[in-house]
């Protein structure tokens, strides 16, 4: 549809969409100049269209892939024109990415910090890969000091401790589904080297 300028007006195109449709959100934001459509394909698997800023992050990229096909973003191996992503921390414009850009997924079986059995009472590392639900496309990833022993509720208050994130406001997620039992400990859970939190807004 058109505006008095003869250009795209945009409120009324949406307003003609049916909503029960599925798809406003997304074209709202395809409307709006600071979105954009990639692609994302893999091997014998339909492709995936995300929308995206210029200014996200790899790992947020990771982060939405791992939300639609449940892949655990420390799993994933993104490539863009022959060349792996390797840095979360940088941005879909550091790496050249623009509109209707077209990245490979290649799924990774194998957990680089996988469950290696129970801790027990013995001290390990965990690294707990940090992004935001909305807003920050920034995606950081801390360690912490845990036992097999330690619980959720605990974990959750140590990176209360650490990082001042209420428990309120953390989901735990671990290859691609929520970690929610409270009273369960690592061990219980299986959870590995490596956990990721989303802060809810």
């Amino acid at each position: 549809m058109k505006g008095a300028d003869g250009g795209l007006d945009r409120e009324a195109t949406l307003a003609a969409i049916n909503p029960q449709m599925g798809v406003l959100k997304t074209l709202r934001a395809c409307l709006d100049d600071s979105f954009m459509p990639i692609f994302v394909k893999m091997l014998d698997t339909p492709g995936l269209c995300l929308v995206v800023k210029a200014s996200d992050s790899i790992g947020h990229v990771k982060m939405m892939i791992e939300d639609k096909w449940s892949i655990f973003a420390g799993h994933q191996l993104l490539i863009f024109a022959g060349r792996a992503l390797a840095e979360d921390g940088k941005t879909l414009t550091d790496c050249n990415i623009t509109k209707e850009a077209t990245l490979h997924l290649m799924h990774r079986l194998s957990d680089p910090k996988p469950f290696l059995g129970p801790r027990g009472d013995a001290s390990s590392r965990l690294f707990v890969r940090i992004s935001h639900a909305t807003g920050s496309t920034s995606v950081r990833s801390v360690s912490l000091d845990v036992r097999g022993t330690t619980t959720l509720a605990e974990l959750k208050a140590l990176i209360h401790a650490r990082e001042g994130i209420p428990p309120e406001k953390q989901r735990l997620r671990r290859e691609g589904r929520d970690v929610r039992k409270a009273d369960g400990t690592l061990d219980e859970l299986q959870i590995g080297r490596e956990i990721n939190l989303i802060v809810r807004q």
